[in-house]
């Protein structure tokens, strides 16, 4: 299980977050604060934003999906307590990198059903359709229609 730690200090009282999650299940974390282990969160593959209370202060546990790994921060009203910059954006940047891999995949895939499967059936319809049909929502992905809607990846939650 990996795991990162997150040392910060919260009105001169250190605190420390040790966050892991599984490699089968990455979007399930396990938590600890101060050593004690205050729960089994999931977030989205993309990452999300775990609320915590840490005596009276209440922060957030910001979790971002990197290229081989995952970042987390700790924020608080918006600003990171670790290096102390801004982080409002840092969710919705990652959520839109997501939509834009997940848009140009689907164009592949639908490229790889329309050429390579043309004789074959996918639920009754032929694959060129099926695969033409998913090239077209990729495109229109890309073009910045709100093709995941009501999903973890729909754009509405980045305003949030």
């Amino acid at each position: 299980m990996p795991c990162q730690t997150l040392k910060f200090t919260i009105e001169d009282e250190p605190h420390e977050i040790e966050v892991s999650h599984h490699l089968i299940t990455p979007t399930e974390l396990k938590v600890k604060v101060d050593g004690e282990i205050v729960g089994y969160p999931h977030i989205g593959l993309m990452g999300g934003e775990v609320p915590l209370e840490i005596g009276e202060a209440k922060v957030k546990l910001l979790a971002l999906s990197g290229t081989w790994d995952w970042k987390y921060d700790v924020t608080q009203d918006g600003k990171s307590l670790i290096s102390g910059e801004e982080t409002k954006g840092k969710l919705a940047a990652s959520n839109e990198k997501a939509r834009f891999w997940f848009s140009l995949y689907m164009i592949v895939a639908g490229a790889f059903l329309g050429w390579f499967l043309q004789d074959r059936l996918i639920a009754g319809l032929p694959a060129p359709i099926v695969g033409g049909g998913l090239a077209v929502v990729g495109v229109f992905g890309l073009l910045g229609a709100n093709i995941f809607r009501s999903g973890p990846l729909d754009k509405r939650l980045d305003e949030q």
